[in-house]
């Protein structure tokens, strides 16, 4: 994830990730096959990417006083596509999202509290270069993109309307999400769309692009559950509005306090 995370910020800016900085505090007495396993994860995840991991630092810290381990990266990319932002977001355009919405948050929250037993949750986390690279390569139509890691969905999509004249307005019945999740969530009291992801992609897009890039994202393995959620409206400047499943409609606003689980 530490990996992962610091790619995908990279590739959401329009760039392609190059070289990362690598820095461990390991607590005494954490297992070196733990350690190794990190390792080999970290590498081949890099390797996956071509990305080179050109310095860390390693510090090492009492026992008791580390909490096991602790990650830290930085990245170094080439820019590739600089006409992006909130700011180009136009009335009629279409919101796109990679995939299930909430796997990863509300498979760490599940596995730290040992809340839930009997629904198979498995965290979303994944390098997105190649998926970004994809929807990129539309040039212009591509307004803005983001992976929508803390907060989740809701709070990504408040971000890209806050300030501004444009509302989105998502349909709750398009919106994918699995099964497990969402009746992991019903137990545990979270909503999905507030929960991270670590391999999803949310994309506002101009409409005439919009299904084509759907099937070209589809071909994809992180972009196989790829949908059209919503679009962009004028009608509640600077928030987003959800279509319920029963007709009706209310206000999606950003996460609210802290964020559970704390995810890095």
């Amino acid at each position: 994830m530490a990996v992962c995370g610091t790619i995908n910020d990279i590739c959401m800016c329009g760039g392609e990730p190059k070289y990362l900085s690598l820095s461990f505090i390991i607590e005494e007495g954490f297992k070196t096959e733990d350690l190794r396993q990190i390792v080999n994860s970290i590498k081949k995840v890099s390797e996956e990417c071509n990305v080179i991991i050109a310095t860390g630092d390693t510090k090492v810290v009492e026992r008791g006083k580390g909490d096991g381990i602790y990650i830290n990266t930085a990245g170094i990319g080439f820019l590739k596509h600089e006409n992006l932002g909130k700011e180009r977001i136009q009335k009629g355009d279409v919101i796109i999202v990679s995939g299930t919405m909430g796997d990863h948050g509300t498979a760490i929250m599940a596995a730290r509290n040992n809340l839930i037993t009997g629904i198979e949750l498995f965290s979303d986390c994944a390098p997105l270069n190649n998926l970004a690279e994809e929807i990129l390569s539309y040039g212009d139509k591509v307004k803005i993109l983001r992976d929508p890691t803390r907060g989740g969905l809701a709070t990504t999509l408040n971000e890209f309307v806050e300030g501004t004249d444009m509302t989105i307005e998502l349909e709750e019945d398009r919106i994918p999400i699995k099964n497990s999740v969402a009746n992991a969530c019903e137990i545990i009291g979270l909503d999905p769309l507030y929960a991270a992801n670590e391999g999803k992609i949310v994309a506002v897009v101009a409409e005439e692009v919009a299904e084509r890039l759907i099937e070209s994202m589809k071909k994809l393995p992180e972009g196989r559950d790829s949908a059209i959620i919503g679009r962009v409206t004028s009608n509640y400047p600077g928030k987003v509005i959800i279509k319920t499943q029963i007709g009706g409609n209310r206000i999606l606003g950003k996460l609210a306090g802290a964020q559970l689980p704390r995810i890095c």
